[in-house]
């Protein structure tokens, strides 16, 4: 997977901002489900085909320029297909656009991905013995999204039908 652009967070709700990241993806490309979820939207925005996942607590991704079969309040698991990557979009070069909403809110897709480490500021010269640093970063195996450990459920699936803990 490359990063061909990231998200940056619009200084107010209405305000310009690229309220996703892209992520670098030949048209026909398949697309499948980073986990269990309903599908919300599939329908076209601004002449590119979307799709928007609803995966319960107030959690919704949407995936763009994607042409899929799919109609709104069909089931789908992890790693079910979506659908292919299509013509169109805002990259110049093709891309997925991915934006992730949390209570209407757009948050960093970066967030939900697993195999993406936390990034941790340290300080110049050696890290102290037995520190974080010192420990590893290890990401997790899975690729789905998943919440950061600030929004992380008692119990539940990833994006399951439990409530998430702060």
């Amino acid at each position: 997977m490359i990063l061909s652009n990231t998200y940056a967070a619009p200084p107010t709700p209405y305000a310009a901002g690229h309220r996703g990241i892209d992520l670098a993806a030949a048209v026909g490309s398949a697309v499948s489900s980073p986990s269990r979820a309903t599908v919300r939207f599939a329908g076209v925005v601004v002449d590119r085909p979307v799709l928007t996942l609803d995966h319960g607590n107030d959690v919704l991704s949407s995936y763009e320029p994607l042409a899929s079969g799919l109609s709104v309040g069909t089931e789908v698991a992890a790693g079910t297909p979506l659908g292919l990557v299509a013509e169109g979009g805002h990259c110049a070069a093709r891309c997925l656009h991915i934006g992730v909403r949390i209570r209407g809110e757009y948050v960093s897709p970066l967030r939900f991905f697993d195999r993406v480490p936390r990034a941790v500021l340290l300080p110049l010269g050696a890290p102290a013995e037995g520190t974080a640093a010192t420990e590893g970063t290890a990401a997790t195996a899975s690729a789905g999204l998943r919440p950061p450990p600030s929004l992380r459920r008692r119990s539940g699936s990833a994006m399951g039908p439990s409530r998430y803990t702060r």
